[in-house]
């Protein structure tokens, strides 16, 4: 759709066999494109600083990049209560959303970020992240055990 609205403005011609399928927003409705970014729901939004998730597409784990500028943004960009707060990149609005590990990705086998076993995750060619707070039975980190339904992991399963 995008092609042709650029085609049938009259400035473009369109290239279509170089389309590509954009999922990004695909199946979030009207809000996704009318609403500001802090109320997008899932995987598109995220709010606090050094916090693991998965991306949109849950093909990786990843971070919420949130910074904080020396100046207020303009007030279209407050999504926090800190006018000088914000995600990172201004191409996005400043809206805050989980990017990749570059060694996060579900799929790469060869990543030098470890599975961890004793979570379950798993990496293999149609691997997807999911958040959850399942552990495996007499699960131990450090000195202490845990039982299962007690920790929160994102896998890649």
């Amino acid at each position: 759709m995008t092609l042709a609205l650029l085609e049938d403005s009259g400035w473009y011609q369109a290239n279509y066999s170089m389309a590509d399928r954009l999922d990004w927003g695909r199946n979030q409705g009207t809000d996704f494109v009318t609403s500001p970014c802090n109320l997008w729901k899932g995987a598109y939004h995220c709010n606090t600083a050094n916090l693991s998730g998965c991306t949109y597409n849950r093909e990786a784990e990843g971070y919420c990049p949130i910074v904080s500028y020396s100046e207020d943004l303009p007030q279209w960009a407050w999504y926090f209560p800190q006018a000088t707060k914000c995600g990172q990149s201004s191409l996005a609005d400043y809206c805050a959303y989980f990017v990749a590990y570059s060694d996060g990705f579900c799929t790469d086998t060869n990543s030098a970020r470890a599975p961890d076993r004793m979570l379950g995750e798993v990496r293999v060619s149609n691997s997807r992240c999911m958040a959850s707070s399942l552990v495996r039975t007499d699960f131990v980190r450090g000195s202490v055990t845990h039982g299962k339904w007690l920790l929160a992991a994102k896998m890649c399963k």
